[in-house]
């Protein structure tokens, strides 16, 4: 199969044109041609000279096709960016066509647009087209497209490939045009990960040919606003029986669109009988954002492909949603608070850029942010997650809230005592009636639903005594549902109580959830790959924890290795319990590792894999196992190599083993040879990645790489480039990187201080080393944490070895630069007997020697002055260099001898060093 990448440039003003091809590239493709749209964003002008025009030439250079779009007004960077993408045309890279469209209409243009379009048809007539409406140009791209005679590379696509039907009436195209746009940038995300969506569009026309289409498909969308289309409900009992029977479609997603502006009769007893016919599982969508999350929250598959960062919500790193623009936020009175106080005090510290409490203060107020949006994006995880099974009237209701922002009401909703109450109802029915048993389970799970819903939405609120008060709750519901209810929902609610606790209240109780979670998963036959994906992730968390932060919860001061010797008896059983978490750690882990090779045909888990040996990398390192260290990364590495992932993950693990290899080698040379072919590959990645798209922690790794070569100059260029990139993160939340920052600064002057050629140290040095402790200092006075307070003082030692060693360097090129001279003066100042320098020699005839450079008054000229001393008394018992005892006259025969200035050279360097080390 063939492919083309099609880049698309245009102004916010032509939205809706861009879907359009979006969606035309969508419908072009076939078995044999397949045409990528590259979708590309406007981004604000603040960061366009750090990020926009990289990213835009990234983007730009991996296209066949650029398409430009012009109407009413230039966008701010749009002709720059038409510009570049000529610039690329002549120098024979991926680029090969480039069109500039101009919509025409009675719109009036802006001078500068109408300026640039005539400069444009004067220069580049060849390729300027016009059009009026979206069906001229779906029309006129799609001709240009298919005569453009584009010199494709052959693509082999080996993945998953996931059918998706969207079924929507015409009032809803724009709808329908964004879901096909999510589908497309989706793609660019998930390929990595061995998945791929493919639209398969649909506008009501039959049952029966709606039958055929849907059975392709894994996945259909219905979208529903003012208008019940003609076999609409036709349809969605036929796709509902189907999906009920086990066959496709396997996920059924509803839609309705609110609010609805005259609703038509026909769809509104639709809607109210839907939970009725089909159970509670419909969505409701204000805007693109928030049908785009439940779409996206529905499609997860792995607990890594979703997270919330700075309000936006990503998919597997890449922003997707903003957060602000779906109801559960944007309708929560608390968070629009919060994020208001966060405005607040960022115009405070615009005042008092400098005032390290004020930028605490904000610190704070972010952390609190990204708490409470991780707490709601895992609220609106369950709800999803459980939105094709049938909902209680309770759940039903605090759904409704909790949509509408409404939290204090959700948790009133869903009344703990209630809860517990029922829970315990269908436990005696259970023990009294096995025929009602299922229902009663059932009943259980509904049950469990609501109770961590309310406890998720009481994480969000953040009352007095919330951490002990959902502490006790997750307790209660565990010790009530133990043995009643499903075993696969008690191990949900094991897992979710142990992370919680891990995480904001650590107890002992989490170690104790943790095993029970994999122990009753073990109990259960997992079949399907979601189940044993499940199971998966439990073990890869459990492993987590046992590998690291049990041993912070299980940590006393007096057991274990600080208690007192005298308690043998203690010592021992805490060493047992912590033999038992390692080999805990071991095992879940690489139970983690098979369950998700079993069912990673399609590479979609290569990720999780990689996770779970990173992590038993660092289990073995822990450990002290330097046999099972090397086996563990070599394991690892061999796993990169083989699967889907990205060039960055097999970087990231090549210099984490090449430190370890560093280290070791040191007292093990056989690790000489790997550890040089490590750094050889570590290069070549490098070389062909682009450093502007690496995180910096990963640049900070790839500076460790050429400090460890001691090219210092290829060192200093990474950490700089790391160091602007925490800057660059700083700027919204200073606080929270300013370790990273002063880390990085005392690195980088380590590294220029190393590619020093001479005895002087490079002036920046001490300027980068002033900030760092400046920077810890400030955290010190802020906190009071003996952290900050010894990387200050680490800093002040730096600077003093960097000073001293300055100053012996500085004694060694003095001796160097005269040591002719001080031959000549020893051999005409023998004879004379001048003796005029007294610094004493311990053990050594000669008493007085030493060097000493002093100006000359009212000139720029300095004087070199050798003074020395010889004590007859001990010439006949001292023995140095190659004189072994003699006369006065031998020892100033000796004097003239090369041998006796490398050994005053040596006296003298060392009694310097001696002088300075009192500083």
């Amino acid at each position: 199969m063939q492919r083309t990448n099609i880049f698309i440039a245009s102004s916010s003003e032509m939205h809706y044109e861009r879907l359009e091809l979006v969606d035309l590239f969508t419908d072009m493709c076939s078995d044999t041609m397949e045409y990528i749209p590259v979708k590309w964003e406007y981004i604000d002008s603040s960061i366009h000279k750090e990020h926009k025009q990289s990213e835009y030439m990234r983007r730009l250079q991996k296209c066949e096709i650029c398409i430009v779009m012009f109407w009413r007004s230039l966008g701010e960077y749009t002709e720059k960016e038409l510009l570049l993408a000529l610039e690329e045309l002549p120098k024979g890279n991926n680029l090969q066509k480039t069109f500039i469209l101009f919509k025409e209409d009675e719109e009036p243009i802006s001078l500068d647009m109408a300026k640039f379009k005539e400069k444009c048809v004067r220069q580049h007539k060849d390729i300027v087209h016009s059009f009026s409406n979206c069906q001229e140009l779906r029309e006129l791209v799609k001709r240009l497209v298919l005569s453009a005679n584009i010199k494709c590379n052959e693509s082999k696509w080996e993945g998953k490939e996931v059918k998706v039907m969207i079924a929507a009436d015409e009032e809803l195209n724009e709808e329908k045009l964004e879901f096909t746009e999510l589908m497309a940038h989706l793609n660019e995300v998930l390929e990595n990960r061995g998945i791929r969506l493919r639209r398969v569009k649909w506008t009501p026309q039959g049952t029966e040919e709606f039958q055929k289409k849907i059975y392709e498909c894994e996945m259909c969308l219905n979208l529903y606003w003012n208008k019940l289309p003609k076999k609409a409900d036709e349809e969605m009992k036929a796709a509902y029986d189907l999906s009920t029977n086990g066959t496709n479609p396997q996920h059924l997603y509803v839609f309705f669109k609110e609010p609805s502006e005259g609703i038509s009769t026909a769809l509104a007893n639709f809607k109210a009988g839907f939970e009725t016919n089909y159970g509670h599982f419909f969505c409701k969508f204000e805007n693109a954002d928030t049908m785009n999350l439940h779409f996206i929250l529905q499609f997860e598959t792995s607990h890594s492909i979703i997270t919330v960062s700075n309000s936006s919500i990503n998919v597997a790193g890449v922003p997707f949603v903003s957060i602000t623009n779906v109801p559960f936020a944007a309708h929560n009175e608390s968070y629009l608070q919060l994020c208001s106080d966060i405005e607040k005090q960022k115009h405070r510290l615009a005042k008092y850029p400098d005032d390290i409490e004020e930028q605490r203060d904000l610190h704070l107020l972010l952390v609190k942010r990204q708490t409470m949006e991780e707490n709601m994006l895992d609220v609106a995880r369950q709800i999803y997650s459980n939105s094709t099974e049938q909902m209680s009237s309770l759940m039903i209701e605090a759904r409704r809230m909790f949509e509408e922002g409404e939290l204090s009401a959700v948790v009133k909703i869903l009344n703990m005592d209630y809860i517990i109450s029922d829970i315990q109802s269908s436990k005696r029915n259970i023990d009294g009636l096995t025929i009602l048993k299922e229902n009663e389970k059932k009943r259980i799970s509904q049950s469990i639903n609501e109770a961590q819903m309310r406890i998720k939405t009481e994480i969000l609120l953040h009352e007095e005594g919330w951490l002990q008060k959902i502490t006790n709750e997750y307790i209660l519901l565990i010790d009530e549902t133990r043995y009643y209810a499903a075993p696969l929902d008690f191990a949900y609610l094991l897992l979710d109580a142990a992370r919680f606790m891990e995480k904001f209240n650590p107890e002992p109780s989490s170690i104790k959830y943790y095993i029970e979670c994999i122990n009753v998963m073990e109990s259960i036959k997992q079949h399907t790959p979601h189940e044993l994906s499940t199971y998966g992730d439990m073990l890869y968390y459990a492993g987590r924890f046992f590998s690291d932060t049990v041993y912070e919860i299980d940590n006393d001061p007096t057991e274990g290795e600080w208690m007192d010797a005298s308690n043998k008896k203690t010592h021992a059983e805490v060493m047992k319990r912590w033999r038992d978490y390692r080999k805990r750690a071991k095992e879940y882990l690489m139970k983690s590792v098979d369950v998700f090779e079993s069912i990673n045909e399609s590479n979609n888990y290569d990720e999780d894999i990689y996770h779970s040996l990173s992590c038993l990398n660092k289990d073995e390192i822990w450990n002290g196992n330097k046999k099972g260290q090397k086996s563990s990364f070599n394991r690892t590495i061999s796993f990169v190599r083989k699967s889907k992932l990205s060039q960055v993950f097999l970087l990231s693990l090549l210099c984490d083993y090449a430190i370890e290899l560093f280290v070791d080698k040191m007292f093990d040379k056989r690790n000489d040879k790997e550890f040089n072919a490590i750094l050889k590959e570590c290069e070549q990645i490098v070389e062909v990645l682009d450093p502007m798209q690496l995180s910096p922690d990963i640049l900070i790794a790839i500076s460790n790489l050429y400090e460890m070569k001691k090219d210092y100059i290829q060192a200093s260029w990474y950490c700089r480039n790391a160091l602007t990139k925490y800057e660059k993160l700083s700027e919204d939340n200073p606080y929270e990187y300013y370790y990273q920052i002063a880390s990085c600064l005392e690195r980088l002057a380590s590294y220029i201080s190393g590619n020093t050629g001479n005895y002087k140290v490079n002036p920046e040095t001490f300027l980068i080393l002033d900030r760092a402790e400046e920077i810890f200092n400030n955290l010190y006075k802020s906190t009071e944490s003996h952290v900050f307070w010894n990387r200050a003082g680490h800093i002040k030692n730096l600077r003093f070895e960097f000073r001293l060693k300055e100053r012996i360097d500085y004694g060694a090129f003095i001796f160097d630069s005269i040591l002719n001279e001080l031959k000549s003066f020893f051999s005409s100042h023998i004879a004379s007997g001048k003796h005029i320098y007294k610094i004493s020699i311990k053990d050594s005839p000669i008493k007085t020697i030493g060097i000493m450079i002093r100006k000359i008054r009212n000139k720029d000229e300095y004087e070199l002055f050798y003074m020395w001393e010889i004590d007859e008394g001990s010439v006949e018992q001292c023995s140095m260099g190659s004189f072994k005892r003699g006369t006065k006259e031998e020892l100033y025969k000796y004097l003239l001898d090369p041998d006796c200035y490398n050994l005053l050279k040596e006296s003298i360097i060392r009694h310097l060093y001696k002088s300075w080390n009192m500083d």
